[in-house]
């Protein structure tokens, strides 16, 4: 039956709103919006947004944001969303991570081109010297790669090891270059 698999869903959903409008005086509020941006559930976003979550909070282990977590899973509807909601494109988990550095990491073209449409910076770094393009290159994320040099990223850029995005690439088992 069609109804009998949308209805899990749909009672997790109501569950999760119910629990938002519960606890929301205790600050559950964010938690909520960085899972449902997480999940790419624009819908709860909004909702979540509208009753006063914080769009740039940062908690949980590696004190992400919202718009962190979206990007990072390739959900652009999301992002879109919190970027025109007023999300901190430069915002930083506590490894100095960008929502930029964290969609390249994991191969999500489409984000990782809606940032940088919206001003992201291609060359911000975290802690270890890491830019965009080396995450991407680590990850042998090639079609991220592309975009980000056609976007301009410095392809001689260096991290705090020394190494290049094609030294990190090979240290990491990548030698599939980009298409030039």
């Amino acid at each position: 039956m069609t109804t009998t698999r949308r209805r899990p869903h749909r009672l997790a959903r109501i569950a999760l709103v119910t629990a938002v409008a519960i606890f929301s005086a205790g600050g559950c509020l964010s938690f909520s919006l960085r899972q449902a941006a997480q999940n790419g559930d624009a819908a709860l976003i909004e909702d979540l947004l509208d009753r006063g979550a914080n769009i740039d909070a940062r908690r949980g282990y590696y004190e992400s944001t919202a718009l962190m977590r979206a990007s990072e899973n390739g959900h652009v509807t999301a992002v879109q969303l919190l970027l025109d909601r007023g999300a901190d494109i430069e915002a930083r988990d506590y490894r100095g991570l960008t929502a930029l550095m964290a969609a390249s990491r994991n191969g999500q073209v489409a984000a990782v081109e809606l940032l940088l449409d919206r001003g992201a910076d291609i060359e911000a770094r975290d802690y270890r010297g890491l830019t965009a393009l080396m995450t991407a290159s680590r990850n042998g994320h090639v079609a991220a790669v592309q975009l980000l040099l056609d976007r301009g990223a410095d392809i001689e850029a260096r991290n705090d090891d020394g190494n290049t995005a094609l030294m990190t690439a090979s240290e990491y088992g990548h030698d599939e270059a980009p298409p030039r």
